[in-house]
Order: structure tokens, then C-alpha cells, then sequence
């Protein structure tokens, strides 16, 4: 009986990390969609310091994703954050909507990856 307990709580711990994994990601993913949708709309007029801004917000967010996410996604969201940082600078309105692009990309697939399914746990 003790183990069947055991076993209980220790299924429980495993899907409330789970669902809370999936939730950090989900609210992370629609907090860089939003931001990525304002850097592209005013990439135009130009975006006032809005990829500096995303950077400095990644540096932040990405410490609370490395818990559940790969870090090799982590790392490529950084690179094309400074790319595109680099390119509001420069002024190259190409190089910023493709590195703001490649970051959507890599943030869709990083949701898509922690989505909840009965293989999540294999």
C-alpha cells in the first residue's frame, strides 16, 4: 500500500510540473508573439529601441524557460534577438524581420514540442 502511495504523489509531482511547464511556455510564446507582431508592424517607421527592449526581456524570460525547453532553442532565440538587435541598429529593415521571423519559428516550435500528449512522458 505504501507503494501505491508513493507512487501516486509521485505522479501527481510529475503532471503538475508538467501542466506548469506547459503554461511558463504557453505564456512565454504569446508574450514574444506580441512583441515580435509590434517590432514587425513598426519596423517601417522604425521600432524605437523595440528589439533592445525584446533582448533585454529574453535575457530575462529565457532563465525560467531553461527548466523545461532545450537549450539549444534557447541559445538560437538569443542569437537572432542580438541579430535583430543588431539590425534595428544598422538600420536594415530585411536582416530585422528575418531575425524576428526565425524567432517566431523557433518559439512555434518550441510550443508545438511542449504541447501535452499522451507520449509527452516517453
Amino acid at each position: 500500500m505504501k507503494r501505491l502511495i508513493a507512487a501516486g504523489i509521485i505522479l501527481a509531482l510529475v503532471l503538475t510540473v508538467s501542466f506548469f511547464g506547459i503554461g511558463s511556455v504557453r505564456r512565454c510564446g504569446k508574450e514574444v508573439e506580441q512583441r515580435i507582431g509590434q517590432i514587425r508592424a513598426h519596423a517601417a517607421e522604425g521600432t524605437n529601441g523595440a528589439a533592445a527592449d525584446f533582448t533585454a526581456y529574453w535575457e530575462n524570460a529565457k532563465d525560467s524557460l531553461s527548466v523545461f525547453v532545450n537549450h539549444a532553442d534557447i541559445s538560437e532565440i538569443g542569437r537572432a534577438a542580438a541579430q535583430m538587435a543588431a539590425a534595428e541598429q544598422s538600420g536594415s529593415i530585411p536582416d530585422l524581420l528575418e531575425a524576428a521571423d526565425q524567432i517566431l519559428f523557433i518559439m512555434n516550435g518550441i510550443e508545438e514540442d511542449e504541447r501535452f500528449s499522451l507520449f509527452s512522458f516517453l
